[in-house]
């Protein structure tokens, strides 16, 4: 993100990203106002670096003082060339905030989606948001104040500003407007991008006239460079306009017209190709390589062969989509989905909306599956809170048995009941357990949640004398008894 006196809308926009969960490295065009300051403020919450351009860098030395566009880009490209740890990158402007077309994902899960589906690369449909009063107060969130827009012009078409992290990429050649790299596939659907260049007429003032136009390079110019400002400065246009003149913002609108257009291109395509798109099957190579970009595993031939007859064998059942799901292990379940998720797409393609809102709700029941990150050590035993409260020398056996450095987890699971873990933490407080000791973990379980269903394949054994039931009874089973058992397990 270059940035160049833009503190009145800079911390908004960077915590629209880091939120987002996108790291930011920011800029700074040796700015004369608070934009520096702000960027730091956010260092290691998000922002990664904030370099003053061209001091850390050994840029351009005329941008010191000019707007040397062409510079910055290039440093726009060395940086994200050097950004290895990285799979996709966005070039973007402390102005904009941009949006993935569909309402149910964010801008980054967006991404994600056009990553897991081969392609490299975003264009961005542009929205520039026009101010209709004076009244907009620095530090404020732009999008809060700014609510009418208008398309932007020819030359803002091209906005493809996101691509995957495949190596060098040429991003001054364009302006920035259309980043260059060898493997580029361009996304069919756009996302969004919301601009907001002039907050108001105090802030268009200064804007163009003392900090733009005033700035930028000659040569530049020459190649027909920043001309967005060029009716300001000729009288031709005003910085505060009047609502009549522009569209209201309706995001669901928006999104249902960008859907709507690439269904409507997509079915152009097929047109022209024989039908193919939709009477050809899927070729094995392709759809190897979409479960891999998927599920992030690698998949053979006969594995897709198995995934599918087993996923298509679910549906066929003709159970509800929780009660499939919940014959899947939590360990198979990534897999499932992405299955479920294919076979919706083909049900649609092939017209048939029952079998794809089948598969659609079954893959929606399998991403709940889905275990999250492990918060646990190698192996882990499952306890039930209420059965140590009552019994708490389970507790104490435990604790007996095993130190701090043992790699074992503990997970209790606790319904959610306020009393229930107050006792809970009194048990372990009197075990020796409330601070330091072995690695334990308390999962809160929703009332009507099947604890089988939610720990099965997160945990190797459970700790109870309760009698064995359910799915978790084919696990090994341990108690106070047999705790030296227990320990050899682990250990194993």
């Amino acid at each position: 993100m270059p940035a160049y006196n833009e503190a009145d809308v800079l911390r908004h926009s960077l915590l629209a990203l880091i939120e987002d969960g996108i790291d930011v490295h920011v800029i700074d065009n040796c700015s004369t106002d608070e934009t520096g300051e702000i960027a730091r403020s956010l260092l290691g919450r998000g922002v990664v670096a904030v370099e003053r351009y061209p001091d850390d860098s050994g840029g351009d030395e005329r941008a010191r003082d000019q707007y040397a566009w062409q510079a910055i880009l290039t440093r726009i490209g060395e940086i994200g060339a050097a950004a290895r740890d990285y799979d996709w990158i966005v070039f973007t402007n402390p102005d904009e905030f941009r949006e993935s077309p569909w309402p149910e994902r964010s801008f980054r899960e967006g991404l994600a989606l056009v990553h897991e589906l081969g392609f490299t690369a975003v264009n961005f449909d542009l929205f520039n948001f026009r101010p209709i009063d004076d009244d907009f107060v620095p530090g404020a969130d732009v999008r809060d104040h700014l609510h009418y827009w208008e398309r932007g012009d020819d030359f803002d078409i091209e906005q493809i500003k996101a691509w995957r992290n495949l190596g060098p990429a040429e991003v001054a050649a364009s302006g920035g407007h259309s980043i260059a790299f060898p493997g580029r596939r361009v996304f069919p659907i756009p996302f969004i991008l919301r601009h907001y260049p002039i907050r108001s007429e105090t802030h268009g003032r200064r804007k163009v006239f003392a900090e733009r136009l005033a700035r930028f390079l000659p040569e530049e110019r020459a190649m027909g460079w920043h001309v967005q400002y060029d009716e300001f400065q000729r009288g031709e246009a005003e910085f505060v306009r009047r609502p009549e003149e522009l569209e209201l913002w309706d995001g669901n609108a928006v999104r249902a017209e960008i859907l709507g257009r690439a269904f409507t291109d997509t079915m152009r395509a097929a047109a022209v190709r024989d039908g193919d798109l939709f009477e050809r099957p899927p070729a094995v190579e392709p759809t190897l390589a979409w479960l891999e970009r998927a599920t992030g595993r690698p998949f053979t031939e006969p594995d897709l062969q198995a995934l599918m007859a087993s996923t298509s064998q679910l549906l066929a059942i003709g159970a509800d989509a929780d009660t499939l799901a919940g014959a899947v292990a939590a360990e198979q379940a990534v897999y499932g989905e992405a299955a479920a998720r294919l076979l919706a797409a083909e049900g649609r393609l092939a017209g048939k909306p029952r079998d794809a809102a089948r598969a659609a709700a079954l893959a929606q029941a399998l991403a709940r599956r889905v275990p999250p990150p492990s918060q646990t050590r190698s192996f882990a035993a499952l306890a039930f809170a209420d059965e140590l409260v009552s019994s708490p020398e389970l507790l104490t056996a435990y604790a007996r048995a095993f130190r701090e450095d043992d790699d074992v987890t503990l997970v209790i699971a606790a319904r959610e009941d306020g009393s229930l873990l107050d006792e809970l933490v009194g048990v372990l407080r009197d075990a020796g357990l409330a601070e330091g000791g072995p690695d334990i973990l308390a999962v809160p379980v929703p009332n009507g949640e099947d604890v089988d269903r939610r720990f099965d394949g997160a945990v190797k054994a459970v700790f109870s004398r309760r009698p064995a039931a359910g799915t978790l009874s084919r696990l090994p089973r341990f108690d106070d008894a047999t705790i030296d058992e227990l320990r050899l397990a682990v250990a194993a």
